[in-house]
């Protein structure tokens, strides 16, 4: 299976990066600005949603005079900042990507999150460069549930779907990715923790970190 790789597709919340809690923070410091209390059920149900579902649901839900776009670049002005100085690489991110460079294997990212966001957090942490390509903002907008943005990604590597391994957290996208053909390794994550037999059972590998995965693909 793993004989046959030749191209890297990596998620990039939960996967390449601990992110974990940062739309929260987010989402609770738009509250304030606003002048809302801190609403419980207003925060998780933003968990469960993708962007434009996010706005969809604030602008009805707190009914705030602000345009979609207004709402949409608001929050991508505080979620920028925290990409660009706050969030973490996860274990073995770095080591990861150098291995994959090294063996000349195209490396692209596959995100929802749009490119002010990826772009500070990958610059930050001086990996920007190991990347080959990135999926576009209609793959983002189609999501993780529609095998699409992985398709796109195996098309800017020049690969066939059999040929690219896909490291993912999330259980949509694993099985997603499955579905087209791609080989799948799911990164544990604790915000995926209740999925996570899901997870293993639809991944054709699981790791706990991504020291792990780099063990797996020299073996």
């Amino acid at each position: 299976m793993l004989s046959d790789i030749k191209a890297a597709v990596f998620d990039l919340d939960g996967t390449l990066i601990d992110s974990m809690g940062v739309w929260e923070r987010v989402d609770r410091s738009f509250l304030s600005r606003h002048g809302f209390p801190q609403d419980k059920y207003y925060i998780e149900q933003l968990r469960n949603k993708n962007y434009r579902e996010a706005v969809e649901f604030t602008l009805d839900y707190l009914k705030v005079e602000l345009t979609p776009e207004e709402l949409m670049a608001e929050w991508d002005e505080m979620a920028i900042w925290e990409y660009g100085h706050s969030i973490p690489l996860k274990e073995g991110a770095h080591e990861l990507l150098a291995y994959c460079k090294s063996k000349n294997m195209p490396i692209i990212l596959a995100t929802v999150s749009n490119p002010g966001l990826y772009e500070a957090v990958l610059k930050r942490h001086d990996i920007y460069d190991y990347f080959t390509g990135f999926t576009s903002e209609e793959a983002a907008d189609k999501g993780k549930s529609d095998p699409f943005i992985y398709l796109e990604a195996a098309s800017i590597a020049g690969v066939t779907p059999g040929e690219c391994i896909v490291f993912e957290d999330i259980l949509k996208g694993i099985q997603s990715a499955s579905s087209a053909g791609f080989v799948t390794c799911a990164v544990e994550d604790a915000s995926q923790w209740k999925d996570r037999d899901q997870i293993k059972a639809a991944a054709d590998l699981y790791v706990r970190d991504l020291t792990e995965a780099l063990s797996v693909l020299r073996t």
